[in-house]
C-alpha cells in the first residue's frame, strides 16, 4: 500500500477500507495500491490495479443503506442525524469518466509509484 503504516484518516471508513485492502489486495507482484495520490488536483480515495483485474478507483462514503432518500447522476440526498442533506454523487468525485483522464491517471500513478 502506497503510502504504507497510515494513521491518520478522513473518515472511519477509509481507515477499514485501508485495512481491507492491506490484508486482501497485498502489494505483491499482483496488486499495487495507493491510498489518496494526488492526481493532478483531483484525489480519489483509493487505487487498485492488478496485471488480472486492470485499474479500479474507489471513492469511499460512509453511508448506510438507509440514509440514501434520493439519487440522481448529479446529487445524492441523505438523511443524516435527523438532516437532510445534499452531497455529490460518487460518481462525479472520482476521475476516470473519459479515456484521456483515465492515461492522466497512469501516468500520474506512474510518478506517486516513483517518488515514495
Amino acid at each position: 500500500m502506497i503510502p504504507e503504516n497510515v494513521e491518520i484518516f478522513t473518515t472511519e471508513g477509509e481507515k477499514q477500507f485501508y485495512r481491507f485492502l492491506e490484508s486482501v489486495a497485498k502489494p505483491n507482484s499482483q496488486y499495487i495500491a495507493w491510498y489518496t495520490p494526488d492526481l493532478k488536483g483531483k484525489e480519489p480515495d483509493f487505487i487498485l490495479f492488478g496485471d488480472k483485474i486492470g485499474l479500479i478507483v474507489f471513492e469511499v462514503k460512509d453511508w448506510a443503506l438507509e440514509q440514501i432518500r434520493e439519487a440522481n447522476p448529479q446529487h445524492f440526498i441523505l438523511s443524516m442525524g435527523g438532516k437532510t442533506k445534499s452531497r455529490k454523487n460518487p460518481f462525479q468525485i472520482i476521475i476516470i469518466g473519459k479515456p484521456p483522464a483515465l492515461l492522466e491517471v497512469i501516468e500520474c500513478m506512474e510518478i506517486v509509484s516513483f517518488a515514495v
